[in-house]
């Protein structure tokens, strides 16, 4: 089932926004029933949240945020699959596309200081791309200044890291297509 879910963040980021679709609405049925609430639920959730984000849905927001509230401060890991970082993240996610600004915000704030005190940098950086885009819509009078030093931030830290794919989405979501990778 994780690789089912994982294969819809593929299929969203390819641009096979009708193939992402069909497969996140099987994992939906019911209330995404298919994830058993074993040791790998958490990290199951956790995927199809940012699926869910990906595809803008509404309802499954819904659902999913109301399921997921109680692990606000969680970490989620699989045994064998390993980490996507702060459950905060993935609260945030939701909390986006369900516009809520300012609670999308609080989550991702809290996400980006438990992945630093985790020392899980790449979800460090991932938490302060989904934290610049939300301050930049909400547009208050900081938050343009507090999103590019953020942006700035997570720029030195994945060139530093090699994350060649949130350097594209932080260009992307700034409106500056990224430079051509050699070959």
């Amino acid at each position: 089932v994780l690789a089912r879910a994982a294969g819809g963040i593929a299929q969203a980021d390819a641009g096979r926004r009708g193939e992402a679709q069909a497969r996140f609405e099987d994992l939906a049925r019911d209330r995404f029933a298919i994830f058993h609430r074993d040791c790998e639920w958490l990290l199951g959730m956790a995927i199809a949240s940012e699926v869910c984000a990906m595809l803008g849905d509404l309802r499954a927001a819904e659902i999913l945020y109301e399921e997921l509230v109680p692990f606000a401060g969680f970490h989620a890991v699989g045994q064998a699959e390993g980490s996507v970082g702060a459950m905060d993240r993935y609260l945030g996610l939701l909390a986006e596309v369900l516009g809520r600004g300012d609670d999308a915000i609080s989550h991702f704030e809290e996400a980006d200081r438990l992945n630093q005190r985790m020392g899980a940098r790449p979800w460090t950086l991932r938490s302060q791309v989904d934290l610049a885009r939300v301050l930049r819509h909400r547009n208050q009078a900081a938050d343009q200044e507090r999103a590019g030093g953020l942006e700035r931030s997570v720029r030195t830290g994945a060139t530093e890291l090699g994350m060649v794919a949130l350097l594209a989405q932080l260009e992307r979501e700034a409106g500056v297509e990224p430079p051509a990778r050699e070959a």
